[in-house]
């Protein structure tokens, strides 16, 4: 099997909006498409998001499926991404998150990280209204596909997925890179689709 650079998986569940736009700012900040994959996990129950995929830019090289799981949304779906994807790097991306490189550089810059002890952030992270240098507003990091293992943490993902890595790798050591130039938007979204339930 053949690898790429990055994959980004995302999982949504009625907020095909955001998700379009989610998909929409990596499409628009990669220099090299064959860098990346994308993967978009949706929920079983959103019917009308399955009924909209064919609206995303490059559909059809796309991997978009259905899952027929009840539970908590983010963490389950990362889960099942995790299984497909080919990456050597791996971010967890929500559908409220919007990426933006003013170089277009980020896969040029991931390529030159070792895939052993570093965890990488984008450089900035603007949470909502307000910028914050990416250590302050949270971790969205990306990860080499294999670096939970690297660490012995052989349980799949934890909940949420960003700050458990984190914790994970910077507690048996590894380093923080940052990608410079590159920075994510997060528009937050607290409503009822962000909790799955029967």
């Amino acid at each position: 099997m053949s690898q790429v650079l990055l994959s980004v998986m995302i999982p949504s569940r009625k907020r095909f909006d955001k998700l379009l736009a989610a998909v929409k700012s990596w499409l628009g900040n990669t220099k090299d498409w064959s860098n990346m994959e994308i993967l978009v996990r949706l929920h079983g129950s959103d019917v009308e998001s399955m009924n909209r995929v064919h609206e995303i830019p490059e559909f059809d090289k796309l991997h978009i499926g259905a899952d027929k799981i009840v539970g908590h949304a983010n963490n389950t779906l990362w889960n099942e991404l995790r299984k497909h994807a080919t990456g050597i790097w791996h971010q967890y991306w929500s559908d409220d998150m919007i990426l933006f490189d003013s170089g277009k550089h980020w896969d040029e810059l991931l390529k030159d990280i070792p895939t052993t002890g570093f965890i990488v952030q984008p450089e900035i992270h603007r949470l909502g209204g307000s910028t914050y240098p990416a250590h302050v507003g949270g971790p969205v990091p990306f990860v080499p596909a294999d670096a939970m293992e690297q660490c012995g943490h052989m349980d799949g993902l934890l909940d949420p997925p960003d700050t458990s890595l984190h914790n994970i790798l910077t507690g048996a050591g590894w380093q923080t890179r940052y990608l410079t130039g590159v920075g994510v938007f997060h528009d937050r979204v607290e409503d009822e689709t962000c909790k799955l339930g029967p």
